[in-house]
């Protein structure tokens, strides 16, 4: 319950401008994903201003949010995995620098849903 109380307050705080810094932008993320709550994680990615969002501290723990809920609001599998492709690719096409935990996110996201083959070609492109 008290998780519930911080996160209510940093998106507050996310909302107004005022939590500016990618570490505390990082933990609201990570903590939405925690919560089991990959679209409230990415829409706090997706506010982000444009500087905070070409950072591997904020995109690791967006990447990572689809892999602890494998499934959007209608039960559809497939949004969470190609969400998490799509991230990773987006954010390597940007130049962020991603890291093994970004790869690892991506694929942990395909592996989740059963899409063996598409974690095994990130695996592959990525060496």
């Amino acid at each position: 319950r008290c998780w519930e109380v911080a996160l209510q307050l940093a998106d507050l705080a996310m909302d107004s401008g005022s939590l500016l810094a990618s570490t505390g932008a990082a933990a609201v993320i990570a903590g939405h994903a925690l919560g089991r709550s990959w679209q409230r994680s990415l829409a706090c990615f997706e506010g982000l201003p444009s500087k905070l969002r070409t950072t591997v501290v904020t995109v690791n723990p967006a990447i990572n949010a689809f892999s602890y809920d494998s499934y959007d609001s209608h039960g559809d599998t497939n949004a969470t995995w190609e969400a998490a492709v799509q991230l990773y690719t987006h954010a390597d096409l940007e130049g962020v620098k991603l890291d093994t935990f970004s790869l690892n996110s991506a694929v942990s996201a395909c592996a989740t849903t059963g899409r063996w083959f598409v974690a095994f070609c990130l695996m592959r492109v990525a060496q």
